[in-house]
């Protein structure tokens, strides 16, 4: 059911890795996140959420790269270079070279999904260890990892716990999806590979710890703020948004 929808989005997402040495002084790397590619001119421009790359004040602390259009490319690590921040929106929009360039952009729908439709994320599962990455030829173990689920409300306005500084009264699709460390800045899509959304995370409280997992959701930013804050900061073609 969902395979179409997945190949028209996969050429479009990227993984995030950050750099750290370990306490062999060995260069070892971690994948952290999950990005689209949302313009290929003048360069390739990516979004993800601010909380994967920067700290509460907008600073990016560690070093960061990412591998991009899957199937396409040498499979080198890119480096990025951040262009635009927004903390209250929880937005970061950055630039990489010519060889993540990605042409299958899919545009932001400029609907609201309804309750109950179906929806699914594409990202990357953070792992339990930081990966040696060998100059000498080694390389990361990269997997997607494909989620699915529908819509439980598309005005929920909630504060999650590791992006504080967001506005409150931002309103967010919650989902009931599975989610998973690495999935923040995944495009949200519907069956036919439209993208109404990106995954920021997942909020689950006490009560839903002792009763059950099951009712934990999943929240996600809607396309029509994603799009309007790249048109209104950007000067990349942003292509047209999709009717439904």
């Amino acid at each position: 059911m969902w395979q179409k929808a997945c190949e028209l989005v996969k050429p479009s997402i990227s993984v995030i890795v950050r750099k750290s040495t370990n306490k062999d002084r060995r260069t070892t790397w971690r994948t952290i996140g999950t990005a689209f590619q949302i313009s290929d001119y003048p360069q390739p421009t990516f979004m993800t959420c601010a909380h994967v790359l920067v700290d509460g004040h907008g600073h990016e602390n560690f070093e960061h790269a990412i591998f991009a259009a899957f199937g396409k490319t040498d499979g080198n690590a890119r480096g990025i270079k951040i262009t635009y921040i927004s903390l209250e929106l929880d937005i970061v929009i950055f630039v990489s070279d010519e060889g993540a360039r990605c042409k299958s952009i899919i545009g932001f729908s400029d609907s609201v999904l309804e309750m109950g439709t179906s929806i699914a994320a594409i990202g990357f599962p953070n792992p339990k260890k930081p990966e040696i990455y060998d100059k000498s030829g080694g390389s990361l173990h990269l997997r997607m990892r494909f989620s699915a689920g529908y819509i439980s409300s598309n005005d929920v306005a909630i504060n999650l716990p590791q992006t504080p500084y967001t506005l409150l009264d931002l309103k967010h699709y919650e989902m009931n999806m599975f989610s998973y460390p690495g999935l923040s800045g995944a495009p949200l899509f519907d069956l036919e590979g439209n993208i109404f959304g990106m995954v920021r995370g997942t909020d689950l409280t006490k009560v839903d710890q002792v009763l059950s997992t099951a009712t934990c959701y999943s929240y996600a930013n809607r396309s029509i703020e994603l799009d309007g804050y790249a048109k209104t900061t950007s000067s990349m073609v942003i292509y047209p948004r999709l009717k439904n």
